[in-house]
């Protein structure tokens, strides 16, 4: 269960271990910069060879998402959480599916704010819990919606938002 975990958060893992790179404790490794073999490559070397067990390793993502996260409300624009709230909603969704969407759109675009600091931080309406039985289902969830948000529209939100364009 926790290499299965493990395996869904990687590229959500992946991409926000450059938000606070000394706080994360094996990054992710470039093994080959060949986009097909490579990535496959790097992915397993990550999700399978990193140290520790499976269940180590899985609470270590997920503390170091929610870490990554943290570290994003200083850096989004204060209205970026509404925005993605109203597009989820715009969209259809309601529920705890349109908290994980709002959540998804929310890192994705915060992620590129780059290193940009906003004017005042953002309050953290974003769930989270302490107990990693209560975690790790919930960013399962957010790490799926994230895989499937296109890149321009997390460009769109953040440019709305007044942040900047670096998509």
């Amino acid at each position: 269960m926790a290499l299965h975990s493990i395996r869904r958060l990687y590229p959500l893992w992946r991409d926000l271990t450059g938000i606070r790179p000394g706080a994360v404790v094996d990054p992710p490794i470039l093994l080959l910069a060949s986009p097909y073999l490579a990535a496959w490559l790097n992915a397993a070397r990550d999700t399978y060879f990193h140290g520790g067990s499976p269940d180590v390793r899985l609470g270590r993502y997920a503390t170091e998402i929610r870490g990554a996260v943290h570290e994003l409300r200083r850096r989004a624009p204060e209205d970026l959480h509404t925005l993605a709230r109203d597009l989820a909603w715009n969209e259809g969704f309601t529920g705890r599916d349109a908290l994980v969407l709002t959540e998804a759109y929310w890192i994705k675009a915060a992620v590129g704010a780059g290193g940009w600091e906003a004017e005042r931080p953002m309050p953290s309406p974003l769930p989270s819990s302490q107990h990693l039985d209560d975690e790790v289902p919930w960013l399962l969830a957010v790490a799926e919606a994230y895989r499937m948000i296109h890149p321009a529209t997390a460009a769109a939100l953040l440019a709305a938002s007044g942040g900047p364009a670096q998509l």
